[in-house]
């Protein structure tokens, strides 16, 4: 999604950064949730008049070469930009997703019972129809956003300010300056390192969340997941691709691996429902109440500065948001071919929580016989448009 705008940009790491000792853990901030680690994870906080993001940015590579771009509707507001703790974003992934229980007559499972400027032009560089909205220091970024009605020139003046920009990339470019859209590019300040990159937060003017992820399509994997959380005071929903429903009864474990990281096969389960709705869509892994997770996060220890970094970043963002819808998907880049809209929904709450059946398209998942997955071997991983699998 928004981070392989560059053919140089690379997975998220693992859910912490660290393996630290159990007893140094604070609660929230130390979940070992499976999680699809793949995934591309944006957080939206919705306003009366503006919607905050924060996006996630990860990079492998050398520091010299790290660039990151990313098409906006409109300038951020000013001050808005700052980073967002790397940990925070991480649990609130981890605690958010959904919680699979196993069926309870089955013998497996016995042992592990109880489960920014405004819209004026400044100098900043600019020049050649190229309008540099902001040039300021994030973190560890040299941040600008610029916007030009020539494509040409808006790829010509973000090259000589050094942000890496491929040709594969031009075309896209192209699309998003022809709807008008900015640009806000990242580089790394003289002295920062790849280990200080963390995800950015700004606030837009509207109340209507978009992802633009068709210059996603450049460098995105054979199969790779998006993770969308929005907080305000309601559900949301696509407003442009259709929303998909699994139930229950389709989820499997993996009988061989119930607790591994694929132990069951939710994500190939949305990967195939999204690709038969015609490859874009969204599965909605939670939609309620923000309580329990702020109490959670509330009552939540701290034991380094990290932890207590990512406790305020979380509060901040919750505490004056009642309701959380967490949406999910799986896209091949020939599916990115237009950028997710969400918009305000009046359908009710759903649990993250999955009670799973022993029996799965008539076969017994808990039987001694039964330790190989079922059917088909890629019943347990998602891989490309129309469930193909390598």
């Amino acid at each position: 999604m928004l981070k392989r705008f560059v053919a140089t940009a690379a997975l998220a790491a693992g859910l912490m950064g660290s393996a630290q000792d159990a007893r140094a853990c604070g609660g929230f901030f130390c979940s070992r949730s499976p999680v699809d680690q793949s995934s591309e994870r944006i957080l939206f906080v919705t306003g009366p008049t503006t919607t905050t993001m924060v996006v996630q940015v990860a990079y492998a590579g050398g520091d010299a070469d790290f660039s990151w771009v990313l098409p906006l509707g409109a300038v951020p507001q000013a001050g808005s930009l700052e980073v967002f703790p790397q940990m925070a974003l991480n649990s609130l992934d981890a605690n958010t997703g959904p919680q699979f229980n196993f069926p309870d007559d089955c013998w497996r499972f016995w042992p592990q019972a109880g489960s920014v400027e405004d819209g004026s032009t400044n100098g900043g560089g600019g020049g050649g129809g190229v309008n540099v909205h902001i040039r300021e220091e994030v973190g560890p970024y040299d941040v600008a956003v610029v916007e030009s009605a020539d494509p040409a020139a808006l790829t010509a003046w973000l090259r000589t300010n050094g942000y890496r920009i491929t040709s594969p990339m031009e075309p896209y470019i192209r699309t998003y300056t022809d709807e008008g859209m900015k640009f806000l590019a990242l580089k790394l300040l003289p002295g920062a390192t790849v280990n200080q990159i963390e995800p950015l937060k700004l606030t837009l003017p509207g109340t209507v969340p978009s992802v633009p992820i068709r210059l996603s399509a450049i460098a995105a994997m054979p199969e790779m997941g998006m993770t969308v959380m929005v907080l305000g005071n309601q559900r949301y929903q696509p407003a442009n691709w259709p929303l998909v429903t699994i139930n229950d009864n389709e989820i499997a474990f993996d009988p061989s691996n119930p607790w591994g990281a694929n132990g069951t096969n939710w994500s190939s389960l949305v990967a195939r429902k999204i690709d038969e709705a015609g490859g874009q869509g969204f599965v909605t892994e939670y939609a309620g109440s923000t309580a329990e997770f702020l109490q959670m996060i509330t009552a939540s220890p701290v034991n380094t500065d990290e932890q207590q970094r990512a406790k305020d970043a979380l509060l901040g963002v919750m505490q004056d948001n009642p309701y959380m819808t967490r949406l999910y998907a799986r896209l091949s880049p020939e599916e990115m071919r237009s950028d997710p809209i969400f918009r305000r929904s009046e359908l009710g709450d759903v649990s993250r929580v999955h009670d799973l059946s022993r029996y799965v398209d008539g076969v017994d998942l808990c039987s001694d016989q039964t330790m190989m997955p079922p059917g088909n071997p890629c019943d347990f991983a998602a891989c490309g448009a129309g469930g193909t699998c390598a």
